[in-house]
């Protein structure tokens, strides 16, 4: 995917997701397979699901977010982003 492509739609799906919405999209997996996820940065979720300070070391290339059918933080390499369904 062209890289101006592939940080629009991160962004659109950032942005999306810390506005509260549940957003469906895809990626591939390191195994290779596609998974579609439902994800979303829901502010009240992220403050109930975090533990400890809430502070991270950002890992650059690293899109994470709440699965919101496992009820689980998720991640996956930004460079595998397929598109938002």
């Amino acid at each position: 995917m062209d890289e101006n492509l592939l940080q629009k739609g991160l962004n659109e799906l950032r942005t999306r997701m810390q506005r509260g919405e549940h957003v469906t999209f895809k990626y591939t997996k390191n195994d290779g397979t596609v998974r579609t996820a439902v994800g979303t940065l829901d502010k009240e979720l992220v403050e109930s699901m975090t533990k400890g300070t809430g502070s991270r070391k950002p890992y650059d290339g690293v899109f994470t977010y709440i699965d919101v059918e496992k009820n689980a933080w998720r991640s996956f390499k930004e460079s595998n982003f397929i598109e938002i369904v």
